[in-house]
């Protein structure tokens, strides 16, 4: 064989060895028996690493609302395992919701919860606030209580940018207040200022957020009020070198539809800004239900679904009610890894006279209907109505993402009452199948409040931190920007069911990423707090600890490198060079060998005439 047939052969053999076999589809497969064993019931409440382990640990609200129990996350089967970890109501009283956070700012995780009268009349009851304080192996029995009754569930939030988590909502007496933590057995009310120009009660359920709306960096406040039956959000900005948050804009849910559900917010298109995002629906089992999206960059609405029709079959979001568990929301995640945000919701239909719910996963994908409709975002959610066991599960109440191996890949959990809302919610895992080998960035940043004081001197990974603000840059194959922006555990009142980390979805582009950029709540009337750093891997948790907070220039960034399949076949595909480089050396050497034995025969009958 001459050297050009050898090199052909050579770069037939690298290019069937790179070119993998591709496929964009994700599916999903059911594992509630590796995740939960047996025996375990209840609706999911929140997320976090109770126990410092960089494990995230479930909530869980059991017994018709009379326990809280967490479920510590293990690395063997079950995944998720009963503790004794347990919370109990108070006689007579309901829990509604659970928060973890650091509310004391010890790096131990704590539990605030939110309790209602067991027996209430009203509508809307007077609810309680209760913070237990954790120390990673028990949670005290004596918990700090509000002293004040609220409204409704408050938004936990980092208002004086202490990085130890604080409240606002309304009293049950009226007006907006921030309740801002100031020894362990006490957080001061503090009246809103200028909200006395601004009277419009809270929505019931509201979905207020701790989010950054105008790209800066810094968290801003996002609030959703009643005027009448006239929905109205309101804008406060944190800005720089500002005393307090300053009131700056409303606009309405100019959508004219009956009912109007939970507000999300998420980069839907991939810009880099986040978009405000609302589900809606009208009568008749809501069935005209659509989701609008609103650009905070050209104060307009855009619709984004504008309707959920399977067939003849006209579906559309499950309708709140009493017993409901959050009401119309979406939970946004990257599903598939694509760079672009997905969705889990429930929806439900009328079918042969009877109602139906189902727990519907919905991909971000780019829009195909006119340039009209699109803009200005491009994209549509769209359902994945054959996705098995999913779409299958019957009576679902509640569905979240979750990482259930803790590898950058976002699986789902889903509750469901099984014959009647009276019985225990049962609970399913379903494992994210991802048959392509996308990249990913999972990102967590902490409070940076205690690098020292655990046992150990462990670092306190889990620890859950509302308000950061994270945005990465990188570039695609084709050198367009490739970016997308999320404000860390923005909302958590009404099953927000947000994650205490990011994942951001790289699609099949294994590069580094060029930049992550990371914003902290900053003091009123300081700038904002934020770092940068170039060249991250990707396929990494990355942990940033903001130590200390008034200096960004010594903030530390971890880096837990998650191999993929990428990885592998790269290795193979080096062993398999240099195996084939070795076999040319080898074939090069012997026939360098032969032909030295040929000339030292050739030279052994050869006749010297010298010698005569």
């Amino acid at each position: 064989m001459n050297e050009k047939n050898m090199m052909k052969l050579f770069w037939c053999i690298i290019f069937i060895m790179v070119i993998p076999s591709i496929s964009t589809a994700s599916t999903v497969t059911d594992v509630s028996q590796d995740v939960y064993g047996r025996g375990i019931n209840g609706l999911i409440a929140a997320f976090g690493d109770f126990n410092a382990d960089k494990l995230t640990d479930v909530f869980l609200i059991k017994d018709s609302g009379k326990t809280v129990e967490i479920l510590l996350a293990d690395k063997v089967a079950p995944l998720l395992v009963s503790s004794s970890l347990v919370i109990k109501a108070e006689e007579n009283a309901l829990f509604t919701s659970v928060v973890p956070g650091d509310f004391d700012g010890d790096s131990k995780m704590d539990v605030l919860v939110t309790l209602v009268p067991e027996h209430h009349q009203t509508k809307n009851p007077p609810v309680n606030v209760s913070i237990y304080w954790g120390n990673l192996i028990s949670i005290d029995g004596n918990p700090m209580k509000l002293e004040d009754q609220l409204r409704d569930q408050p938004l936990v939030m980092d208002y004086d940018a202490d990085m130890i988590p604080d409240l606002y909502g309304e009293k049950s007496t009226g007006g907006r207040f921030h309740w801002i933590y100031r020894t362990r057995s006490k957080f001061v009310a503090e009246h809103i200022k200028n909200s006395t120009l601004h009277t419009h009660p809270l929505t019931f359920p509201h979905s207020c957020a701790f989010v950054d709306l105008n790209s800066d960096f810094t968290a801003d406040l996002f609030v959703t009020t009643m005027d009448g039956d006239k929905y109205i959000f309101e804008v406060w900005y944190n800005m720089n070198g500002v005393l307090s948050f300053q009131y700056n804009y409303s606009f309405d849910a100019s959508v004219h539809y009956d009912h109007v559900g939970q507000s999300s917010f998420a980069d839907i298109d991939g810009d880099g800004n986040l978009e405000h995002i609302l589900p809606v629906c009208g009568l008749a089992f809501c069935k005209d239900s659509a989701i609008y999206v609103f650009s905070f960059a050209n104060l307009s609405w855009t619709p984004l679904v504008s309707e959920f029709n399977k067939g003849k079959e006209a579906w559309g979001f499950a309708r709140p009610t009493e017993r409901s568990t959050g009401g119309m929301t979406l939970r946004f995640g990257d599903f598939n890894l694509d760079g672009y945000p997905d969705a889990v919701t429930i929806l439900q239909s009328e079918i042969d006279g009877e109602l139906v719910q189902r727990a519907v996963l919905l991909l971000n994908v780019e829009c195909s209907s006119s340039v009209s409709k699109c803009q200005p975002v491009g994209r549509t959610l769209e359902v994945q109505w054959d996705m098995n066991p999913l779409i299958s599960i019957d009576r679902p109440v509640l569905v979240a993402f979750y990482d259930i191996y803790e590898d950058g890949v976002l699986d789902i959990l889903v509750a469901n009452h099984q014959s009647s809302e009276d019985k225990p919610a049962q609970l399913h895992a379903l494992l994210n199948v991802l048959t392509e080998d996308a990249c990913f960035l999972k990102v967590i940043v902490l409070s940076g409040m205690c690098r020292d004081c655990l046992p150990g001197y462990k670092v306190p990974y889990g620890v859950n931190q509302a308000g950061p603000v994270i945005k990465y840059d990188t570039r695609r194959p084709d050198g367009s920007l490739q970016t997308s922006r999320a404000t860390q555990l923005s909302q958590s009142a009404h099953f927000a069911l947000q994650l205490p980390y990011t994942v951001f979805g790289l699609g099949q582009t294994p590069n580094f990423v060029d930049t992550i950029r990371v914003g902290i709540p900053h003091p009123q009337g300081e700038d904002v707090r934020q770092h940068e750093w170039t060249t991250i891997i990707p396929n990494s948790q990355v942990i940033i600890i903001p130590h200390p907070n008034s200096n960004a220039e010594y903030w530390v960034i971890k880096l837990f490198v998650t191999p993929s399949e990428l990885v592998l076949i790269t290795g193979a595909l080096l062993l398999g060079i240099c195996g084939f480089i070795a076999g040319i050396i080898g074939v090069l050497h012997w026939r360098e060998k032969v032909a030295d034995r040929k000339e030292r025969l050739q030279e052994a009958h050869r006749f010297h005439f010298d010698a005569m």
